[in-house]
């Protein structure tokens, strides 16, 4: 751990998961526990990456894959650098509403470009900080998908849009990336639950995760 590291206190979280999952309840548990906080998204949280994410995010946008991908990393570095390294190093804790297992869930594992692994991992390998705990949020792409398509017609972007076979590639991207991870530092969540329980979960695993602190 370099120095700079070390100096940073407060608690990154990073809250994951296919489209539908329920990141919003699980945001909310997480403030519920840990108080007063920061809350960002990815692409999102500065001028920069809010920029980014309406060129993500266009329905209807054609966007080649591999620019896709540049353009989250570009975000990430914005809003780590600029939200969440500056507010750890002023004990302010954050939750990110996604974080780069995003990336190799949706660019990498189900865009089907396996030769962009690489080039995700030496940029993970310097990003000034990484989530200190995960939240995924399990869900079958099915359920998420009729969530979307039945209570948010009005927020429906271009990647909501892509084949079921595209969504399913995505769960098995989280997948795969949360079992590179220390186990200690990822809490997987039953997102087919009721909301109520969902967030009781959460709830619970950030209190646990924060209990020796």
């Amino acid at each position: 751990m370099d120095s700079t590291t070390e100096k940073l206190s407060g608690f990154y979280a990073a809250v994951e998961g296919g489209e539908g999952c329920g990141k919003s309840t699980a945001i909310a548990a997480i403030k519920d526990v840990i108080g007063e906080c920061v809350v960002t998204r990815e692409p999102g949280g500065t001028a920069l990456s809010e920029d980014v994410r309406h060129i993500l995010q266009a329905d209807g946008r054609h966007i080649n894959p591999r620019s896709e991908f540049a353009l989250f990393w570009a975000s990430r570095f914005s809003t780590i650098e600029e939200v969440v390294v500056a507010n750890l190093a002023a004990n302010r804790s954050v939750i990110s509403d996604r974080c780069a297992a995003s990336t190799w869930a949706y660019q990498v594992r189900a865009r089907e470009l396996p030769e962009l692994a690489d080039p995700f991992w030496s940029l993970w390998k310097i990003l000034p900080r990484t989530p200190d705990l995960y939240v995924f949020l399990d869900l079958d792409p099915e359920e998420g998908l009729r969530r979307i398509f039945t209570k948010r017609l009005d927020e429906i972007s271009r990647i909501d849009r892509e084949s079921l076979a595209f969504h399913r590639r995505v769960r098995e991207g989280y997948r795969e990336f949360f079992s590179a991870m220390p186990p200690e530092k990822v809490v997987t969540i039953d997102a087919a639950r009721p909301k109520e329980e969902v967030a009781q979960m959460v709830a619970d695993a950030i209190r646990q995760f924060r209990a020796p602190i």
